[in-house]
C-alpha cells in the first residue's frame, strides 16, 4: 500500500486482485484509489467511507516475468474511490502472471490538479 498526501487530502493505493466467483476460475488484477479512507466500529472495520473530490484518473502497467505487460485506465468525478483493472485470464487455481503494477495518475482537489505514481508488488 502506498499513501500520497496531496491538497490536504491522503490517497490510498493499494493492489486488489478481483476474483469472479472465487479465484479459482476468474482473475482481474488491477488497483484502489481511496481519498481519506476511514473504516468503522458498526461494520467491525470491515467496511470504510471515503471523502469524495473532483476527479481521479489513473493508468495502470502490469508487469511479471513470463508474460508481456497488461495495462489498464480509469476515471470518476465527483467520487472518493476508484477501481483500475487490468487484462483479464481464467484456468483452474492458475496462478497470478503478473507481480507488479506501475501506476500514474491524477487527483482534482478544489479545482487544483495533482499528480501521483508508484509502484506495487503483488502478495
Amino acid at each position: 500500500m502506498a499513501v500520497h498526501h496531496l491538497g490536504g487530502k491522503d490517497i490510498q493505493v493499494d493492489t486488489t486482485d478481483y476474483s469472479f466467483p472465487i479465484s479459482i476460475f476468474y482473475r482481474q488484477p488491477g488497483i484502489t484509489i481511496q481519498v481519506n479512507p476511514s473504516t468503522h466500529w458498526y461494520c467491525l472495520w470491515l467496511c470504510s467511507s471515503t471523502d469524495t473530490i473532483d476527479a481521479i484518473a489513473c493508468d495502470i502497467q502490469l508487469s511479471g516475468p513470463s508474460v508481456s505487460p497488461g495495462e489498464g485506465q480509469g476515471s470518476c468525478r465527483n467520487c472518493g474511490d476508484l477501481t483500475v483493472r487490468g487484462p483479464s485470464w481464467g484456468g483452474f487455481r492458475v496462478p497470478s502472471p503478473y507481480t507488479s503494477v506501475s501506476y500514474k495518475g491524477t487527483v482534482k482537489i478544489d479545482g487544483a490538479t495533482y499528480t501521483f505514481d508508484g509502484l506495487l508488488n503483488f502478495s
